[in-house]
């Protein structure tokens, strides 16, 4: 698992691993979709493909602005850099909030863009899990995580943060 850079072909749909993991975002937080695939370049004019061209980007629709979508967005997103490994994540941006598998040890940072992906979770994966990936990766343990409250979930995740900051 890790950091695959953007390839120059589109893949021409979204993935099988990235369709099983959306659907399993999408029933866990309660999303919508914004969808998965689109075939245009990262850089207009090259073809070098974002994420998203390769299929292997999803977007969660969740709205940073309606209490209860914030909190389910916030939980996603920490619970993405918690799994990192079991999901094959490569980045993930929420409301000025970034992870990006190259920069890992930086923990979570803010973009330049402050209010960047109000509107939805942008989840990236690698080559590797966008092909296959299952929720059997997830470790067993998720399983105690699901029987506990929202609050205490994103205790777990909030602490799991910090040590990754090397803050705690």
């Amino acid at each position: 698992m890790g950091f695959d850079a953007p390839g120059t072909t589109p893949f021409g749909g979204c993935q099988p691993g990235m369709q099983s993991f959306a659907a399993y975002v999408m029933d866990r937080w309660q999303t919508g979709n914004l969808g998965c695939y689109n075939p245009a370049s990262i850089i207009p004019g090259t073809n070098q493909m974002s994420l998203h061209g390769e299929g292997r980007a999803f977007d969660a629709a969740l709205n940073a602005n309606d209490r209860g979508e914030l909190t389910r967005g916030d939980d996603l997103f920490y619970w993405c850099v918690a799994n990192a490994d079991a999901i094959g994540l490569q980045e993930i941006l929420w409301r000025g909030l970034i992870w990006y598998w190259p920069r890992r040890g930086e923990g979570v940072r803010y973009p330049v863009q402050q209010a960047d992906h109000m509107s939805h979770v942008h989840i990236g994966m690698d080559r590797y899990a966008a092909s296959n990936w299952d929720s059997g990766w997830l470790p067993t343990e998720d399983d105690f995580l699901m029987g506990l409250t929202q609050d205490q979930q994103n205790g777990i995740y909030y602490v799991a943060q910090l040590i990754a900051d090397g803050l705690a």
